[in-house]
């Protein structure tokens, strides 16, 4: 597998995992999830220097926690799922982009 195909599934996967959080958050969240979304739709469709693109991929990547946490919050206070199965699908959700 080159580097080609290793970014754009990281890519495509963090577009996955962003198109899900702003369709399950509430709507006041959405505004948060949508620029990250609006960056790696615009690194996926614009050709741009590697050293922007991995800038914005590390960002997204390091921002992918804090905005799932209003998620997986309300998954735990609803009492939907246990404290410890949100630990892990956070875990999931956040190791195949690193």
């Amino acid at each position: 597998m080159n580097k080609l195909s290793l970014s754009l599934s990281c890519q495509i996967y963090l577009l996955f995992v962003l198109l899900a959080a702003i369709t399950l958050l509430p709507l006041s969240y959405s505004p948060l999830v949508l620029v990250p979304l609006l960056a790696i739709l615009f690194i996926m469709l614009r050709p741009l220097e590697p050293r922007l693109k991995v800038a914005i991929m590390v960002v997204v990547i390091f921002l992918l926690p804090l905005l799932l946490a209003p998620l997986l919050h309300y998954l735990t206070y609803a009492g939907q799922l246990p404290l410890t199965v949100l630990h892990v699908l956070a875990a999931i959700a956040t190791h195949p982009a690193i």
